[in-house]
């Protein structure tokens, strides 16, 4: 069974609810399939979500290089950690995977991430870097850099 199938199987069983999913546990649990103690291990491994306070987005920051990301983002890979983490529930995931286009899947995973964003900004800065994303944190943190080292004057003829 391909990932594809089998994450369209989980997904059908999750939406039938708890006690689906239980009785689904306890079929893996024979001994005949032999995965439970390997969805027991992923399960149970703690993932320690990277509050480094010198890798913090703002919103602002995303609005100010948005087309950086619509380009840069991987909506694919975003869209699935962010649903792993529980930022996006099981129907937001779907909607974005059957979104056809690139951009537009990208910019459904920035409008829901947006709608959370100051409860899961270190979430979403460790899928970035999880996800080999995060060249496009050191980006945005280089630019911002560069605007703060520019004079305020010099700044505001760059604008005018």
């Amino acid at each position: 069974m391909n990932n594809i199938k089998a994450g369209s199987l989980l997904k059908r069983i999750i939406r039938k609810g708890p006690n689906v999913c239980r009785k689904a546990e306890s079929a893996l649990e024979s001994v005949e399939y032999d995965i439970h103690c390997n969805i027991q291990q992923i399960i149970a491994q703690q993932t320690d979500i990277d509050t480094d306070a010198s890798l913090s987005l703002s919103w602002t920051s995303i609005k100010d290089n948005w087309s950086f990301f619509l380009e840069e983002l991987e909506p694919w890979k975003t869209a699935d950690y962010l649903f792993q983490y529980g930022v996006f529930n099981i129907d937001i995931h779907d909607e974005i995977e059957a979104e056809k286009s690139r951009t537009k899947k990208t910019q459904l995973v920035l409008h829901y991430l947006e709608e959370k964003f100051s409860s899961c900004m270190p979430t979403f800065v460790h899928v970035l870097k999880i996800s080999n994303q995060d060249y496009i944190l050191s980006e945005i943190i280089k630019k911002e850099h560069e605007l703060t080292s520019i004079p305020e004057g010099k700044r505001q003829d760059m604008f005018c």
